[in-house]
């Protein structure tokens, strides 16, 4: 998730600079990549617990014949960890883009 959040920064260099010419502070310049970090963790962590239950209950039910039983517990540690690793490793390249200089981010190609 880091990377993505780097590589999104780094292409998105001359917007923040618009956007914080335009009176953006640097809050909300690092909330709009929070979020989009949330977002991304929600939809990934959905989408892993979506295809692992249909994996596990397919393989318990056709190929080994076990019971499986769904644990709403464990969707929820799932997400909780999917969020949490999603948005602390994005803090960081976030905080860098509330960093950059508007003048050399406008100037930037």
């Amino acid at each position: 998730m880091a990377n993505i959040t780097i590589a999104s920064v780094l292409e998105r260099i001359e917007e923040i600079g618009i956007r914080r010419a335009l009176g953006a502070t640097q809050f909300e310049v690092m909330v709009q990549f929070i979020l989009e970090a949330l977002l991304l963790s929600i939809f990934g962590g959905t989408l892993a617990i979506i295809s692992v239950h249909g994996l596990t209950q397919t393989a318990t039910t056709v190929i080994i014949q076990a019971p499986y039983q769904f644990s709403l517990r464990n969707v929820a540690l799932s997400m909780g960890a999917a969020v949490a690793v999603g948005v602390g490793s994005s803090f960081l390249p976030a905080l860098k883009a509330t960093k950059i200089d508007i003048i050399a981010a406008l100037r930037s190609d």
